[in-house]
């Protein structure tokens, strides 16, 4: 199908880039065209050392307060793999910020570097209320965080 075609170009490109920098322009501009969403954020846990934690930081969203950690790390901390599925409330978020159109469903992707549970999450936001709903396949948004986990661990190196 077309999504999958998308999802594994998403994937090759991730593999071929070159650098943090790459890394960072293809997550806001080109991965949320191949994926049909409006806006794809990076959260890190803080616990992040070294060349990795400054690297990823130059692109994270800022700092995670209490609220955008149980709204976003909360529900896939503990659990490694586990993506999460739903549709957001109208209320706006400070993941997103307050441009653009408003994000109405999304898809929380843990980030695991190290298999201690996730260094962060990939939270994907889409304008459609029916574009991430919990009885959707998580099969092919499970490989962008493996393929996004695995080029993280790469650059660093």
């Amino acid at each position: 199908s077309e999504a999958v075609h998308r999802i594994h170009l998403a994937a090759l490109t991730l593999l071929e880039l070159k650098d943090f920098k790459q890394l960072a322009d293809f997550l806001a501009c080109e991965l949320p065209k191949v994926m049909k969403v409006e806006m794809i954020r990076l959260l890190l846990m803080g616990s992040l050392k070294g060349r990795l934690s400054g690297s990823l930081a130059e692109f994270a969203v800022g700092r995670i307060d209490a609220s955008v950690r149980r709204a976003y790390i909360d529900p896939v901390d503990g659990k490694p793999g586990r993506i999460v599925l739903r549709q957001v409330p109208k209320a706006a978020t400070k993941v997103y910020g307050g441009t653009g159109q408003p994000i109405r469903s999304e898809a929380l992707l843990p980030i695991v570097l190290d298999g201690n549970g996730p260094a962060g999450v990939l939270v994907i936001g889409s304008s459609s209320p029916d574009s991430f709903h919990p009885n959707m396949s998580t099969d092919l948004l499970g490989l962008i965080s493996k393929v996004f986990a695995m080029t993280v661990v790469r650059l660093s190196q």
